[in-house]
């Protein structure tokens, strides 16, 4: 009835190989185990804030609570935190100045 090598399967409801379950399985641990791989990869990830700090008086905000670009402490320039001190080499000598 058969081919040589193929079993009924009662659980398919058509003939299917072993072979074909072997990697059937495989492929469905393997799958999970990547899944499971990325989402713990991702959940040590931290989720950044976008924070603003002011050139002036150093003074670090939260995004929604500025509304302009101007600090509301001292009328200074208000930049993104992220990279400020590579655009700005004088505001990394100042923090150096003060914690000495």
């Amino acid at each position: 009835m058969y081919a040589p090598g193929v079993q009924s399967s009662q659980r398919w409801g058509f003939p299917v190989s072993r072979s074909l379950e072997i990697l059937i399985f495989i492929f469905c641990l393997v799958s999970l185990i990547a899944f499971l791989v990325r989402k713990i990869s991702t959940a040590d990830e931290k989720v950044q804030i976008d924070q603003k700090i002011c050139t002036s008086c150093m003074e670090v905000f939260e995004s929604f609570e500025i509304e302009s670009e101007i600090c509301p402490k001292c009328a200074g320039n208000v930049e993104n935190v992220n990279g400020v001190f590579d655009r700005n080499t004088d505001i990394l000598k100042k923090t150096k100045n003060k914690s000495s």
